[in-house]
């Protein structure tokens, strides 16, 4: 059986590179190739591929994130490759399968892809190491700028910057921007983890709100406090809440 297999990377002459040293291999197949981090994601999850060649450093969304997303879905093996020393190191330091080194001669591919060939024909480890480095890819202080929607056969980004709330829907969350709302099947719990505290902060178990978005914090009934949005949209704040909420508004002065 032929190990079926997706090139991502924005630079044409990489893929090229990628593409030619699997053409001389008779035991893999190439299903196709991408060119930044959605593009991918939507590939991987048609094609379900066994084996990835992922370029860390791309538009829209980085290689990293692109595993974040497909790997609840289909877990490929990954071989990460880059130019620059410093995401080499990051990539190998959490638990990356393998990783080539631009520029990287036929010799070291050929050692890439006959370890893949040797994992996915009969390593389960491997699906352990991917979860692993997610895992800590998950914990490291970097917090996302942008969120990844799929809706309606479209996947696209939303500027974490353009959100003003958020609100948990059972296993759902949705984003409200000024114009438009996205949903997205994550728990609040999760992306929380993810953006900026110093911008985003819980106010309430089903709400999270963008500072920058806060207009005023009203009194309501019973001493009760509402944050008042730049939109107008009022959120009750939680009293388990209220204090994280007052201090976040004093850091952020």
């Amino acid at each position: 059986m032929k190990l079926r297999t997706l090139i991502i990377d924005d630079e044409p002459p990489a893929r090229g590179k990628v593409r030619k040293f699997l053409e001389a291999r008779s035991d893999v197949e190439l299903l196709g190739e991408a060119a930044d981090g959605v593009e991918a994601i939507n590939q991987i999850l048609e094609l379900k591929p066994d084996l990835v060649f992922l370029d860390i450093q791309m538009p829209r969304c980085d290689g990293f994130d692109v595993l974040r997303e497909v790997y609840p879905q289909h877990k490929p093996y990954v071989v990460f490759t880059t130019a620059y020393d410093a995401y080499a190191i990051r990539a190998f330091e959490i638990e990356a399968l393998d990783y080539l080194l631009k520029p990287f001669t036929a010799d070291r591919f050929n050692q890439a892809v006959d370890r893949a060939v040797r994992a996915i024909r009969g390593n389960a480890e491997a699906e352990a190491r991917v979860a692993r480095m997610l895992q800590q890819l998950n914990a490291a202080p970097n917090r996302v700028h942008r969120v990844l929607v799929r809706d309606k056969g479209r996947t696209f980004l939303v500027k974490a910057a353009e959100v003003e709330w958020i609100e948990a829907e059972e296993k759902y969350v949705v984003l409200h921007t000024r114009t438009q709302t996205h949903m997205i099947r994550q728990s609040i719990s999760d992306l929380e983890t993810q953006l900026a505290p110093a911008s985003f902060v819980r106010i309430h178990r089903g709400h999270i709100i963008n500072l920058n978005a806060l207009q005023e914090l009203a009194q309501g009934f019973h001493g009760d406090y509402i944050a008042v949005l730049n939109s107008g949209t009022r959120l009750n704040v939680g009293r388990n809440y209220r204090e994280t909420l007052m201090q976040a508004m004093r850091e952020s002065l």
